[in-house]
């Protein structure tokens, strides 16, 4: 279920990058018109939906491995999600410290952290079963 789950995030993100990234803006951000995408940012949203299509066919080693980082950063989104929010901003995003987020959005990323963690438990148990 877990790999079905992350071939159809990635086959949205690599058919619609760009419309990810406003929908995205949309919700996360204040005042969506502020921040300015770095001009690579399409392209690896689109890697990145690649990646976990072909994670998700192949399955084993990959996918293994994939749910383990998925759990990683989902800690890390959940104990300090106005850290994540920050570096992530700073990697994709000009000028990043003037991106205000949405009061909820925060509350937002760390449960969408708790969820990795526990899709990461979740794969790890049925790899093993």
């Amino acid at each position: 279920m877990s790999r079905l789950l992350l071939g159809v995030l990635g086959l949205v993100l690599a058919a619609i990058p760009d419309r990810v990234i406003e929908w995205y803006e949309s919700i996360a951000v204040a005042s969506p018109d502020e921040p300015t995408a770095k001009p690579w940012l399409p392209s690896a949203v689109r890697a990145e939906g690649i990646a976990y299509v072909a994670i998700a066919l192949v399955g084993g080693r990959a996918y293994a491995w994939t749910m383990g980082l998925v759990g990683a950063i989902g800690a890390l989104a959940a104990a300090i999600p106005e850290r994540y929010l920050a570096f992530g901003a700073r990697i994709g995003y000009e000028r990043p410290r003037s991106i205000v987020w949405r009061d909820r959005f925060v509350s937002v990323v760390r449960a969408i952290g708790v969820g990795c963690v526990l899709l990461a438990i979740r794969a790890t148990s049925e790899r093993r079963s």
